[in-house]
């Protein structure tokens, strides 16, 4: 027989603890969306341009403005958007390197709006708006971003990982070999000096 719970604190414990494993299952797909597709590029990107995360994240989000601006359809839509534009860009420009908030449900809304667009787009063959979501969610990824490593580290640990040893045993002998290098330099007599 099964057990019945009559307390309702338990229900609510019970009701609780569902939703922390959806909250953990979203958080489990924000995470592999971000590290799969978004991060990499980003972490190039900033490599590449010298500039930080944030000034990344904000100069996608001035980006994004533009886009709406220029999609905009009603005079609401382009005072809206380029009110923003405007802000993204004094933003971009003063505060480039400030810390930015990024959150989890806006990531996965875009995602899921971006998915929307392009589910459109299959049926209708019409793409226009779907890079909006693209540029939200770099600007989004890259505000999560904490440190970015060194382009010269990146390339140490490519070259590193790239690395193929024909076998250990080739290895440990090249090394065998340079300490009876080492050991016969340090055990051969020393000249010494004719005093005349």
């Amino acid at each position: 027989m099964p057990y019945r719970c009559n307390s309702p604190f338990l229900a609510v414990a019970a009701v609780g603890s569902c939703r922390y494993a959806n909250v953990m299952s979203l958080a489990k797909i924000d995470h592999w969306i971000g590290k799969t597709l978004f991060v990499p590029p980003i972490i190039k990107l900033c490599q590449l341009t010298r500039q930080s995360q944030f000034a990344i994240s904000r100069m996608f989000w001035f980006i994004a403005a533009l886009d709406g601006f220029y999609r905009a359809e009603t005079l609401f839509g382009s005072l809206l958007w380029g009110g923003m534009s405007i802000v993204m860009m004094v933003s971009a420009t003063r505060r480039a390197d400030s810390p930015t908030v990024s959150f989890m449900f806006f990531r996965l809304l875009a995602v899921f709006l971006l998915a929307l667009d392009l589910v459109k787009g299959v049926a209708t063959s019409e793409w226009a708006g779907f890079a909006f979501w693209i540029f939200v969610l770099v600007a989004e990824y890259a505000a999560i971003i904490r440190t970015i490593p060194s382009r010269e580290a990146t390339k140490s640990v490519t070259k590193v990982s790239e690395a193929n040893f024909a076998s250990l045993s080739s290895h440990s002998a090249c090394c065998c070999n340079a300490g009876m290098r080492l050991f016969r330099g340090i055990c051969q007599p020393r000249p010494t000096l004719d005093p005349s």
